[in-house]
């Protein structure tokens, strides 16, 4: 399983530093399953293989749901055709899910596409702690993203902040691997957790003072274990 997705993948140079922060580019968010790819970084980050955190691209391309000449629902959710989506909403399961069990939710948060994320949760609220196949929910998403106003956006809507992938990630932990200040900075003021522990026994905060960039430390430092 490992290895069927870590052959399938690509490595680019997908961050871009910022001063003490990390924008991903517009070009690592394409590809067919973002699901796989945050997968695959974490297995190689478990296996120490790569200390920088990277986006993969997968080189195939789901041709089935990608059909420029007969678009599914999901395609024009992803292309952010906001009027098409709510002319097919009536005729459409919001619950449906693709191979990798993204919904039409989880597409709009990885896109960036605020207004279709509120359509969405307007026609269907239950959708928004639905989770993918790795655990992810929309929240997971919008902070490994770094989509600080979408994230704040999940919250407002109810959004469980601590909420755990299959490997105990929460938002805070992806926030924190992958430099985005703001959204760590959003989710604590909201209540995050910083010493939630994932499966390996990690906090936010220990990621943070280990390995993350000034700004993080920085933030993550105002929430030291009771302790000290």
């Amino acid at each position: 399983m490992i290895l069927r997705i870590l052959t399938s993948c690509r490595f680019v140079d997908s961050i871009t530093p910022s001063g003490d922060s990390i924008q991903p580019r517009a070009d690592c968010f394409v590809g067919r399953s973002p699901d796989k790819r945050l997968f695959a970084f974490d297995v190689l980050e478990r296996w120490g293989i790569h200390s920088n955190p990277s986006v993969l691209l997968c080189d195939s391309i789901d041709t089935n749901t990608r059909n420029p000449c007969n678009p599914s629902f999901l395609d024009l959710v992803r292309s952010g055709r906001s009027q098409d989506v709510v002319n097919s909403i009536k005729n459409t399961n919001l619950r449906e899910t693709d191979e990798d069990s993204w919904t039409c939710l989880h597409w709009a948060v990885e896109m960036g596409h605020r207004d279709l994320v509120e359509i969405f949760l307007d026609a269907d609220p239950l959708l928004l702690n639905m989770k993918t196949r790795e655990g992810l929910s929309c929240i997971n998403i919008a902070a490994w993203r770094g989509d600080e106003k979408m994230v704040q956006l999940l919250l407002n809507q109810g959004a469980e902040i601590d909420d755990k992938t299959k490997w105990g990630e929460t938002p805070l932990h992806h926030a924190v691997t992958f430099g985005h200040a703001k959204v760590c900075e959003t989710l604590l003021k909201a209540g995050a957790n910083a010493h939630s522990e994932d499966r390996l026994n990690r906090t936010p905060y220990q990621i943070a003072m280990q390995k993350g960039t000034k700004q993080v430390r920085n933030i993550l430092s105002r929430y030291p274990p009771a302790n000290k």
